[in-house]
């Protein structure tokens, strides 16, 4: 298990039927994985202690190497959330769209993580600040 902490600054609107919201997200990981840092816009709609939400996010990971590239993935993220009182967990899939591993270079096991015969799952608790 890993774990890799992120912080979401998102814009919250009140309608009468659900809340949507937008924003982007920060992947904090070298403290926890290395040098490997996350960036996505993500966009969502609360109702109740429901939510769904979808992101597009860029993955980087720069590995000590010979080579000057990172290695790169770009994904679409799918979540459905459950909110308890100021804690949501949030279950989904992501959808690779494109990634890039420098010529010459092993895969590196973070661009797997999650990955569960060849679809890649993430689980998620956030907790909530307002």
């Amino acid at each position: 298990m890993t774990l890799l902490p992120k912080v979401n600054l998102l814009r919250k609107h009140n309608l009468d039927l659900f809340k949507p919201y937008y924003g982007i997200e920060l992947g904090f990981h070298p403290l926890f994985a290395g040098d490997a840092f996350t960036f996505s816009g993500l966009c969502g709609i609360e109702k109740g202690f429901l939510s769904l939400e979808t992101s597009l996010s860029h993955f980087i990971a720069i590995e000590i190497s010979d080579h000057n590239e990172p290695y790169r993935q770009n994904l679409l993220n799918l979540k459905l959330g459950f909110q308890i009182s100021k804690i949501r967990l949030k279950v989904g899939t992501s959808f690779l769209l494109n990634e890039h591993i420098p010529q010459g270079q092993a895969r590196i096991g973070l661009l797997d993580i999650g990955k569960i015969n060849g679809t890649i799952y993430g689980i998620e608790i956030q907790f909530k600040i307002e």
